[in-house]
This record gives C-alpha cells, structure tokens and sequence, in this order.
C-alpha cells in the first residue's frame, strides 16, 4: 500500500514580514543574475551549492537576502569565501531542490505567472504512474488543489502523462477512479494530455464503455469511472462526440473550452455584445496582473477600472475575463486563470 503522507502547502508570495514591504522590481532585479549564475546550481563543495553570492560590503542586499530567507522551509548557511570579498549563502543537497524551486517560485509570483508543483507534490505525481494504491494519492493531490495548496494543472511533463495514460490500458478499477479525479480536479494540463492521446487509448475508453455491465461491483465503478474520464473529454471537446474519435480539428482543448478566438497574433474578445481585437502580449498580461493579485490575497471580482494597474489596454480584457468567470463559478479563479492563458499562449512563448 502506498503511503500518503502530508505534502507541505506553498505559501502564497510576497512573502509576509520584512519582504513583503520591499519593492517587487528590486526582488526582480536582484534575483535575476543570482539565480543565472548561482541560484542552487553552482558546486561550492562537495554536498554544497551557492545560492546567492553578494559583496561582502553590499549591506542593501545582504538585508534583502535575510528577508526573501527569512521564513523559507530549508536550511541554509553562509559564511565569507576564502581570500575574496564575498559572501556565499549556501544549502547542502538535501535541501537543494527544495531552494531552486522556492527561487523559481518568487519568481513567478512576482511576474505573475502560473505556479508549479513542489518537489514533494512532484514525488507524489511519480507515485501514480506505479503505485499500488493510486486513487489515495488522486485524492490527496484533490484535497490539496481544492484548498489551494497546488498549482493548476500541475501534471504537465508529457512522459509522466504518457505514463499516466499507459496504465489506463492495464484496467485497473482503482486506477481508472484515479485517472477520473485527476481530471475533474484539473490536475493534469490537457494540451499535454491531447498531444500525448493516441488512437490505442480511445479505444480502450470506449470498448470499456460498450461492455455489458458486470456483476462485480469493483469493475462497476472501472466502468463509471471510464465512463467520468469520457465525459472530461468531451466537456474539454478532446473527444469528438460526432465520431466518437480525438478531436482533430481542436489542436488545443483550451481555446476551444474558454471559447478564445485567435487571429494571427491577437486575441478577439466580445465586450458588450461587440467584438475588439487585442495583442495576445495585451491580453496575457492581463491574466497574469489579475493572478498576481489572486496571490496577493485580492479577489477578482473586486477588481475594476479603479484598480491601479487597469489602463486603455488592460481594461477590455479585464471585462472579459471577468465576464467568463462570472458565468464558470463552478471553475476556481486560479485555474481559469490558467485556462485562459495556456489558450492563447500555449507553447510559453509570451
């Protein structure tokens, strides 16, 4: 039997006490060449790696680096390095994936961007692909997304998808239950999940579909479960419900769930019953200022053209999406947030 034990909670960004006052561009400044050329990945010792490297007479960041650590979840020392004027502050390997993560998650709480699993959460993804007991982890990962302990979609690798679809075929009643709450938490990112889909798949989903229905309750439930991952599917337009194949002409299920109209470089909204053409750059910055407010504890529904970051250009777009979310209450802020920016940039390139 698997072991589910608890998996730490992120906590949301800016960080609350002295960090917290500090402005977001200097954290920004200062993170970025630290985390180029030290970051957790440069070798100071055998079992040590440079987290930051800093003036020994820089007295500014020294403080700011004392904030940013000042509540983080693993160890870390410092200490001046040998025959040079420089501090190093430093972890051991065991903390080390535990820090790059933390700074790369600064990062993108502070820009905005979507955040990603832990590497506890991550160990636990692993787990499904081979565990003994996977609807216990499938629930856990629930628990945790429901109460906002984890990103959305935080399954994204396409090999650990692929996995993920691979022992679908070995039937499985208690993995197919798995596979079902995976997806209706939205704990896998379903671009992956549609590139990763094959023709073998499908298949299998609807021959469990068309079987009589068996006296054996244990392969009952495999049979609703099949039949709860089909209707993700579909509610995503991943299936055709016309031929009951992939969707071919529905490259990504996003654009097509949130009903995003692409034209080359620019996204068409419709505002009051007419249509305006945006820069995909306009409308994904409108996402991500609106997910830096959801970090900052704000709701979106509180949010107008008095905010302070609104302008001509945010402003259409924050109608918008706002008008989306006020009609999917059923979808948490965060993940539609998430919907909305993997449909209109779904290769990261923005």
């Amino acid at each position: 039997m698997s072991s589910t034990p608890p998996i730490p909670v992120p906590t949301p960004f800016p960080l609350s006490g002295p960090a917290s006052v500090r402005d977001e561009r200097e954290i920004l400044d200062f993170l970025e060449p630290q985390i180029r050329d030290f970051g957790g990945n440069l070798a100071l010792d055998t079992d040590l790696w440079t987290l930051f490297a800093v003036r020994t007479d820089d007295a500014g960041s020294h403080a700011l680096v004392r904030d940013l650590l000042l509540k983080v979840d693993f160890a870390w020392q410092s200490g001046e390095a040998e025959g040079d004027p420089w501090t190093l502050y430093y972890i051991d390997t065991a903390n080390r994936a535990r820090a790059v993560f933390w700074l790369d998650d600064v990062q993108r709480t502070l820009r905005g961007h979507y955040r990603c699993a832990t590497p506890a959460q991550h160990a636990l993804i692993k787990e499904l692909a081979l565990a003994g007991s996977p609807h216990r982890i499938a629930r856990n990962l629930a628990d945790l997304h429901a109460a906002g302990g984890m990103a959305p979609a935080p399954i994204r690798d396409p090999q650990t998808v692929r996995g993920l679809l691979d022992r679908l075929h070995a039937q499985e009643p208690l993995y197919f239950s798995a596979m079902q709450m995976l997806l209706e938490h939205h704990l896998i990112d379903l671009l992956v999940l549609y590139r990763q889909l094959v023709d073998e798949d499908i298949r299998l989903g609807n021959e469990i579909m068309q079987g009589s229905i068996s006296q054996d309750p244990f392969l009952q439930s495999r049979q609703a479960a099949a039949a709860g991952i089909r209707e993700q599917l579909l509610r995503f337009k991943i299936i055709n419900p016309l031929d009951q194949q992939k969707h071919a002409s529905n490259a990504n299920p996003y654009v097509a769930f949130t009903e995003t109209r692409l034209a080359g470089d620019d996204v068409i909204i419709r505002v009051d019953g007419l249509d305006q053409t945006k820069p995909r750059e306009d409308f994904v910055r409108t996402v991500r200022l609106l997910r830096k407010d959801l970090y900052r504890g704000e709701r979106i529904e509180n949010l107008n053209t008095q905010t302070p970051w609104v302008t001509a250009v945010t402003a259409q777009p924050l109608r918008f999406i706002k008008q989306q979310m006020e009609a999917r209450k059923d979808i948490a802020s965060v993940d539609w947030l998430y919907m909305l920016e993997r449909a209109v940039d779904p290769d990261g390139k923005i």
